[in-house]
């Protein structure tokens, strides 16, 4: 509900913001479409594939002697499996292989390029890395995974991390943008744009039409005089300044 400055109201319903939403369907389709191809002009411009490998590592004390594992091993490798996700990317372990490989990347970055996780109630070790290439992805989680089973060997006194699968060598990029994404990129901007129309509609007091005239003065519209005086084409069209009535819309109480 709205009032203008005379005290009258003005009731917005769903099937006028419906009717408005029709009305404007071709522009925000527009909208929509113009929206995705930014989008798409400026994710192409700066777009730089990246591409991920995995390597698996299982945490459980193999014993030299050939005796079978106890439930106290399989106990103290789950304890220690989240210490593990810990050590792998520590300065000790990361260190080590930026100068093994003679990377240029910095301690920070090649921490950010790195990702540890650990299926819960698991003793499995996931090693993502992302690189600009499949061969260094893979050549570096590969020597993560090397250097961080030394270091943790180094840190728990005992052999308990194992090399499960080594890294993957990636086909695909991992960062391409979806077709979900541009879909919410349009719908966004068609939604924006159709509540700025129903905002402006819902705060606009003016009468418009003759069904305007009726709905909220209640007056029944026997005739129209334009403004001889307005130019056709101007702020206002030929009809003046209160739209296609001229300076005031002839009227007759019912």
């Amino acid at each position: 509900m709205n009032n203008n400055e005379n005290g009258i109201e003005y009731n917005i319903d769903l099937k006028e913001l419906f009717n408005l939403f029709v009305k404007r369907l071709p522009l925000l389709i527009l909208v929509a479409v113009v929206a995705m191809g930014a989008y798409f002009s400026y994710d192409t411009f700066t777009y730089v594939p990246q591409y991920e490998s995995k390597a698996v590592l299982y945490v459980l004390k193999q014993n030299s002697d050939g005796s079978e594992v106890s439930s106290t091993d399989f106990s103290l490798a789950l304890q220690v499996t989240s210490d593990c996700t810990i050590l792998l990317k520590s300065h000790t372990v990361l260190d080590a292989v930026i100068s093994d490989l003679g990377l240029t990347s910095t301690y920070s970055e090649l921490s950010k390029s790195v990702t540890t996780s650990n299926p819960s109630n698991s003793r499995v070790l996931n090693v993502v890395v992302r690189s600009d290439s499949p061969e260094n992805a893979k050549r570096i989680v590969d020597k993560v995974c090397e250097v961080g089973v030394e270091a943790i060997e180094e840190a728990m006194g005992f052999k308990q991390v194992n090399f499960y699968e080594h890294g993957t060598l990636p086909t695909d990029p991992c960062n391409r943008t979806s077709l979900m994404v541009y879909a919410a990129i349009g719908i966004g901007a068609a939604v924006v744009v159709y509540l700025i129309f129903a905002a402006k509609m819902i705060f606009d007091d003016r009468i418009n039409s003759d069904e305007d005239i009726e709905k909220y003065l209640d007056l029944a519209v026997i005739g129209v005089i334009p403004d001889a005086n307005a130019t056709s084409g101007k702020k206002y069209g030929k009809y003046g300044k209160y739209g296609k009535y001229g300076n005031e819309p002839t009227t007759s109480q019912r």
